[in-house]
């Protein structure tokens, strides 16, 4: 590892994360790589695997978060699942995720929605970042956003509206996740329930007619 060659040290940090906290004596070396803006991109890419060898290493979140930053376009969805991993240690990037929401990079998009949940940022302010996103030209971030909405259960009733537009997607998996996220909200799905049994009409397809079917039972018994 101590080579010159980027291609060694990439392989030693891959190989190092594998031996866990044991391996901590690789951390500092592995901060500096990722500080180094003249370090290759890749090896800077590998800045998740700094989380597995030394997650509690002062200032690892603000290296990552320096790493993630809107001027690192290689490796910057590296580092925002890295500061994922970290859950609410990285709470002081919220700023930073909520700004990479917006990049034009759909797997940076979604790093974000992951982190932002991760972190804990609170219900209110997740609902309000991730609404946006059920709308997001990228089919699998559509999906992470109406999925970890639903996550939130009745607490996140006020993304109900979205998660009905939702039920419209030209996909059929987003519109079952759809289905189930709103499944999980509770007694303020009532009013959903409606939409929900369009999706039992003959025709539909077997598995939004079944995911529809448990959601509606779910809301009943809410009110149980």
């Amino acid at each position: 590892a101590a080579q010159n060659d980027p291609a060694v040290r990439e392989e030693a940090f891959i190989a190092t994360s594998s031996f866990g906290p044991a391996a901590k004596a690789m951390v500092l070396m592995m901060m500096k790589a990722l500080r180094d803006e003249k370090e290759s991109a890749r090896l800077r890419s590998l800045a998740s695997a700094i989380t597995y060898v030394g997650p509690d290493e002062p200032g690892l979140v603000e290296v990552l978060i320096r790493n993630a930053g809107p001027t690192q376009k290689d490796g910057r969805s590296s580092s925002i699942m890295a500061l994922a991993a970290l859950g609410k240690r990285s709470i002081a990037a919220k700023p930073l995720l909520a700004e990479a929401l917006q990049d034009p990079d759909s797997g940076v998009r979604s790093a974000a929605i992951m982190a932002l949940h991760a972190i804990g940022v609170g219900v209110d302010e997740e609902v309000a970042f991730l609404v946006p996103l059920v709308k997001d030209p990228v089919k699998q971030n559509r999906m992470w956003a109406v999925y970890t909405l639903g996550g939130l259960g009745p607490a996140g009733k006020a993304a109900l509206p979205a998660l009905v537009e939702a039920l419209n997607d030209r996909e059929n998996w987003i519109k079952e996740t759809a289905i189930q996220a709103i499944g999980k909200m509770g007694k303020a799905a009532l009013p959903v329930i409606p939409n929900l049994k369009a999706f039992k009409a003959p025709g539909i397809g077997p598995r939004l007619q079944e995911a529809a079917d448990h959601a509606i039972k779910a809301i009943e018994r809410s009110y149980e």
